[in-house]
């Protein structure tokens, strides 16, 4: 093995600079055999071979020996970015890229680190080496605060006034765990502290450290402490963006000192939504609180190769905006699409999309039935838009798919209409799904997202597409969105997401009169099964969302002249609530459709859950900052009459959220 020996030497100096190592194996040396070159003692091969094939959220916030992963595993996409993160200085990923038939992505990716690694091929004597031809870069970064003053800041938010709660974030490697570790081992040791995170595993290094420190501290499920009738005093919670973003709302809502920790700008796409949803909002909701950003790392060192060569990768390139830049308005991507067009347009999902992940840059070269649309605007991707082709498969298919029988990959839309809405159609008639949408924040509420929604449209048509369907974790102004897009609710889910905590909804733009009769046709099951879900044996829902939802629901039939007497009969304050609930809700829910709930919205969110869900008087009078029934009614029938007088006065047009005007 002439390669092992100078390979020796760089890897001696990359540890004194505490560097990691990419070695890319193109040839010459087996994966196996190279597995036993590098880490000749068994029981740290086998330990590397494990934190290499371990399930990701069990390995996020450790440290790993080393990683041997192999291009051709089905996940590489995000594996490789993911578990890079947990490499100290010093440590080896080995990357095994030979493929006799690689996909364009793995070709582009191999193209795109090779600069950065040290490169193994077959040769007529054997493997031969060849050095990076990059280097990382220069120290540029400094740390705004030293870490004894940052640790500091962080220990006041656990033993200073209460709801001032601390956020320290950074990227991979910045030992965000580390630190939290020692402003735990730094407390006084009657303070009620109490750890959690998405998994034990998360909270590993953090008590790890605390240990050191002194501290021995156990790691808690962040439900568990939410069912408790008592909330600790103190918390510490470790990979924050791993957790569903209403379990972290209601920690930091119950528990008066909170420090969290997570990663905004993970490679692998943990962090997106808590950068987008959460950290937006945070002020806005605890005006006290404070964010610290960790620039410099402390896994490995300054100008490490390995991170630039990622973030060449799945980060900001600084190349492809100087080779390829989107022309001005909505266009599709050709589909020889030059490769610096896809990383450019997956930076623009990834900054707009809080559910972007590498396996979708892996798609824009992958997938050759995906439509790839572009926003551009002054030179810079503004929008993204993803379009799915699904349907269109023969009926006898489509029937064992209604059985449960078969469950075809790639039709995610179309086979929830047939399997769990017993529709066949789904999947007979051909369909278009929108996988991914994302505006840029300075483009957002301009008409940028409708714009691309009738592209979808017009692409649609075109090709002779039956409906168009889209699925997310429900939220009240994403499903507003959509309905101004001419999108109809066809299902709700019955239990939150794991990444957004919301349950998700299915809707869909019917395009052709057999997907018109069809939504029709689903109409009423949808009403039903929708209505059971907003009431108390549904999923959890925010007050926005569960109105927003009343007003997503499929219409009735002419109303019956009761409805508009009993409602009136309740304004008047001729009856209380209880007498003429069933009119009062069909009302509510008129303005919810029409866009008149955004009068007095808190009042009406309050109607809605003591007409869905029975809640309580006194906590309705609570929320609302009112005294007693009689206030809190009277209010709940002034914001109704209000929305009443809203919507009578767009009844002589299309209101805002009316399908026809998107």
């Amino acid at each position: 093995m002439l390669w092992h020996a100078p390979f020796q030497d760089a890897l001696s100096a990359a540890q004194t600079r505490r560097h990691r190592v990419l070695l890319i194996n193109l040839g010459g040396v087996s994966q196996v055999e190279l597995e036993k070159t590098l880490w000749p003692r068994a029981e740290v091969r086998a330990e590397v071979l494990a934190s290499s094939a371990a399930l990701l959220p069990e390995r996020l916030g450790q440290e790993s020996l080393g990683l041997s992963l192999s291009g051709q595993e089905r996940d590489f996409p995000t594996r490789l970015p993911a578990l890079a993160g947990t490499l100290p200085g010093g440590a080896i990923l080995a990357l095994h890229l030979l493929d006799p038939k690689p996909t364009p992505f793995l070709r582009w990716l191999t193209e795109r680190l090779t600069p950065w690694a040290y490169v193994l091929r077959a040769g007529e004597d054997g493997a031969q080496l060849t050095p990076p031809e990059r280097l990382g870069p220069a120290l540029t970064e400094t740390e705004p605060l030293a870490r004894d003053v940052l640790a500091t800041r962080l220990s006041r938010a656990l033993t200073g006034r209460p709801r001032r709660p601390a956020v320290l974030i950074g990227a991979r490697g910045r030992g965000k765990s580390s630190l939290l570790g020692e402003v735990a081992a730094k407390l006084t040791v009657g303070d009620e502290l109490v750890v959690t995170g998405p998994h034990p595993n998360a909270t590993k290094q953090l008590r790890k450290t605390a240990k050191a420190g002194g501290r021995n501290l156990t790691h808690q499920p962040p439900d568990w402490l939410l069912s408790q009738p008592t909330p600790p005093k103190q918390l510490l919670i470790d990979e924050a963006a791993g957790l569903p973003l209403p379990t972290l709302l209601a920690l930091l809502e119950q528990v008066p000192r909170v420090v969290v920790a997570s990663t905004t700008e993970g490679y692998e796409g943990t962090g997106q939504a808590l950068r987008h949803k959460f950290l937006t909002s945070l002020r806005a909701r605890w005006p006290e609180a404070t964010v610290w950003t960790l620039t410099t790392p402390l896994r490995f060192g300054h100008g490490d190769p390995l991170e630039a060569a990622l973030d060449d990768a799945y980060g900001a390139s600084p190349t492809a905006p100087e080779s390829w830049r989107p022309t001005s308005g909505v266009t599709r991507l050709k589909a020889d699409a030059p490769a610096e067009a896809l990383a450019t347009l997956y930076q623009g999902l990834r900054e707009g999309h809080y559910r972007a992940r590498p396996e979708d840059l892996a798609r824009l070269f992958n997938d050759p039935a995906l439509e790839r649309w572009c926003l551009g605007g002054e030179g810079k991707v503004q929008g993204a838009m993803l379009l799915k082709p699904e349907g269109g498969l023969p009926r006898r298919l489509a029937e064992a798919v209604r059985r449960g029988d078969r469950r075809p990959g790639g039709h995610h839309g179309a086979s929830i209409i047939c399997a769990q809405l017993g529709r066949t159609e789904g999947l007979t008639l051909r369909s278009l799904r929108v996988a991914r949408l994302a505006v840029a924040a300075n483009a957002r509420r301009q008409g940028a997202g409708l714009g691309l929604l009738a592209a979808a449209r017009e692409s649609a048509l075109a090709q002779g597409q039956d409906f168009l369907s889209v699925s997310f974790g429900a939220t009240a102004e994403l499903l507003r969105f959509w309905r101004a897009g001419g999108f109809r609710l066809l299902r709700l889910g019955h239990q939150p997401r794991p990444g957004s905590g919301s349950p998700a909804v299915l809707l869909i733009a019917p395009l052709s009169p057999a997907a018109g009769q069809m939504v029709h046709g689903l109409g009423p099951r949808v009403r039903a099964e929708t209505r059971h879900r907003l009431g108390p044996g549904g999923p959890p829902l925010s007050p926005a969302l569960r109105l927003a939802l009343l007003g997503a629901l499929p219409k009735t039939s002419e109303l019956p002249p009761w409805i508009e007497e009993d409602t009136a009969r309740w304004l008047s304050g001729e009856v209380v609530l209880e007498e003429v609930s069933a009119a009062v809700l069909q009302r509510l829910e008129d303005t919810a459709r029409t866009g008149g709930a955004a009068h007095a919205t808190p009042a009406l969110e309050a109607l809605s859950e003591r007409l869905l869900l029975g809640r309580p008087w006194d906590g309705l009078a609570q929320r609302l900052q009112l005294h007693g029934r009689r206030e809190t009614e009277e209010a709940l029938r002034r914001a109704l009459g209000i929305a009443l007088g809203t919507l009578q006065e767009r009844s002589q047009g299309s209101g805002p959220d009316d399908p026809k005007r998107a």
